[in-house]
């Protein structure tokens, strides 16, 4: 795992312990197509398993413009097989334009894999960050006294397995939106001085992981109260011969009211995981039927030897 999807990892530390999580189940019966905007989520014929994930987001209409603008992103793939074909993918981009007021990214990463013993495992993480929007800085002009943006975030999923007894096919991926704010301006735009001189204020997150061996959990995440109210579409559909592709949509518009001088940072980070293996690991059930079939085994030549 790379250095910098490692300090990613960090803001979502930061942000579990204040928001509570909502549980939703995928609506299987939904008819709507997934978007085809994100690249690698159709599940190639040829694979024996695929596993997809896919996150993107627009921040547009920003009521003032930040000070300062930065951009990560990161990737990382692993592949082992000792009997088989297996690739791994993934791919990000981010970008946060002040001028015009608008900021995106995307992440995905994809894995699949053909044979009898195989790995694959794709990451990707993609983060954008708005440093020191000033919001009432004009002590008698209301005007700017509230911050607000629209946003619209996706995050779809795609698992596919042949032979489910034998095959695994796991992805996940989670979108989160934190917002700080400070006093002052914040002068090294690093993480050490965001957690000393800011205040996490507000947060928003979409957690979600599909898998060929579980059932699918999907996590929304927020404080309480939040100045995220977005709306949510979700949308399921199967993948023959066994396999689910379920991709949800959260798009709103983010307002707050200030009554001083504040200094706010606004963080969106996403980090998406494909991964595929075959063989699939044996339970301890199964363990058991084995040693004990093997037992029995031993002990039937051994009462034959005796005779």
């Amino acid at each position: 795992m790379g250095l910098r999807l490692q300090l990613t990892q960090r803001w979502l530390v930061l942000v579990a312990p204040l928001i509570a999580g909502v549980s939703i189940a995928p609506a299987p019966t939904l008819a709507a197509a997934l978007s085809s905007s994100c690249p690698g989520l159709s599940a190639p014929a040829l694979l024996s398993t695929f596993a997809s994930s896919c996150a993107k987001v627009n921040l547009s209409n920003f009521s003032v413009a930040p000070d300062q603008t930065g951009t990560l992103t990161d990737t990382d793939t692993e592949t082992t097989s000792q009997g088989g074909f297996v690739l791994g993918k993934a791919d990000a981009t981010a970008s946060f334009d002040a001028k015009k007021k608008k900021a995106e990214n995307q992440s995905y990463a994809w894995a699949g894999g053909i044979g009898s013993q195989y790995e694959g495992l794709a990451e990707s993480t993609a983060a954008i960050f708005g440093y020191n929007f000033a919001v009432n800085k004009k002590a008698n002009d209301k005007s700017d006294d509230f911050f607000s943006f629209d946003f619209s975030a996706l995050l779809e999923l795609v698992t596919k397995v042949t032979n489910p007894a034998k095959e695994v096919a796991e992805a996940s991926g989670d979108v989160s939106f934190l917002l700080y704010a400070s006093d002052k301006k914040l002068k090294n735009r690093n993480l050490d001085e965001l957690e000393e001189n800011a205040t996490l204020i507000d947060a928003f997150a979409i957690n979600g992981k599909l898998s060929t061996i579980a059932s699918p959990a999907f996590t929304l995440s927020s404080f309480d109260p939040t100045g995220f109210n977005p709306i949510f579409d979700e949308n399921t559909e199967a993948i023959a011969p066994f396999g689910q592709a379920v991709g949800i949509t959260a798009k709103g518009k983010y307002s707050r009211e200030f009554h001083k001088l504040t200094y706010l940072t606004l963080v969106e980070v996403k980090q998406n995981r494909a991964f595929v293996r075959a063989p699939e690991p044996m339970t301890a059930v199964a363990l058991f039927c084995v040693a004990a079939a093997l037992g029995a085994g031993r002990l039937k030549r051994g009462v034959r030897g005796e005779e």
